[in-house]
């Protein structure tokens, strides 16, 4: 590992792809504001899925001055998959994590994810794991994750 690396603050990008999600933006960007304003070496990217509901002009007004948050906008639907790979392309931070744009998981759950990526190549969270362990999954919602 390059000196310069070894001693750099980890750097973490995270990627949240939205699509028709204009209603949730002002959530959202309520939830995220104060999450970049406290772990600085975080920066975030919402790329927007081909919406046709205002949903680019809602985060971008959400996120209006905050440097380390930006909203990219692809002009057709091509999926999550080809969202979040567009988001990664070029990154340069030294954790790169996506989560849904809704936050249907909490931005609590970063940073244990962040120490698992320090011995882990992968980290891969589970909301349905959570939910079998307390046997409150619905079985039809188990079979059709599964």
């Amino acid at each position: 590992m390059p000196l310069s690396r070894r001693f750099k603050k980890p750097s973490v990008l995270l990627v949240l792809p939205i699509y028709n999600e204009a209603h949730e933006a002002g959530r959202v960007c309520k939830e995220v504001r104060p999450f970049l304003a406290k772990h600085r070496d975080c920066r975030a990217i919402f790329v927007d899925d081909g919406s046709h509901d205002g949903t680019v002009e809602a985060f971008r007004r959400g996120l209006r001055g905050l440097k380390r948050a930006a909203v990219m906008g692809l002009h057709a639907n091509g999926g999550k998959g080809k969202a979040v790979r567009l988001a990664f392309a070029g990154a340069k931070e030294d954790y790169l994590i996506f989560l849904d744009g809704d936050l249907a998981y909490s931005l609590s759950h970063l940073r244990p994810m962040i120490s698992a990526l320090k011995s882990s190549d992968m980290v891969i969270g589970s909301r349905s794991m959570v939910a079998q362990a307390e046997g409150s999954l619905p079985k039809r919602r188990a079979f059709l994750g599964w």
